[in-house]
C-alpha cells in the first residue's frame, strides 16, 4: 500500500512510525474521495447538460442525480433537510409515468 499506492520511497517507509502511516493513510484515503467525488460531480454536471437540452424549464444538477455527500457541509455532517435520494427520486418521477 505504501510503496505502490502512496508511493512512498522503501526507505521512507522504513524511517516512519506507525501512527505517521496512519495519518499518511488517512489523507491518502481523503484525497481519493476527493477525486472520486470530483469525478462523479463531472458526471452529473454532463448528464445535466445534456438533460437540459430537452428542457424549457431550468434543471438542477443535485435534482438530476443526488449523491451521499450532497446533504453534508464541509465539516462532514449531514445537515438537518437531506435530499431525498436518487433512487426515491425515480420511482416517483416512474410512477408518475406509468400513470400516463
Amino acid at each position: 500500500m505504501a510503496i505502490g499506492c502512496i508511493g512512498m520511497s522503501f526507505a521512507d517507509f522504513e524511517a516512519i512510525t506507525p501512527d505517521e502511516f496512519r495519518a499518511i493513510h488517512r489523507l491518502y484515503l481523503q484525497k481519493e474521495e476527493e477525486r472520486l467525488h470530483d469525478d462523479w460531480e463531472r458526471t452529473r454536471t454532463h448528464a445535466t447538460l445534456i438533460v437540459q437540452s430537452f428542457s424549457k424549464k431550468k434543471i438542477e444538477a443535485k435534482k438530476i442525480l443526488r449523491f451521499p455527500w450532497d446533504g453534508r457541509t464541509k465539516g462532514g455532517l449531514k445537515s438537518e433537510e437531506a435530499p431525498r435520494s436518487t433512487r426515491q427520486r425515480f420511482e416517483e418521477l416512474r410512477a408518475r409515468f406509468d400513470k400516463k
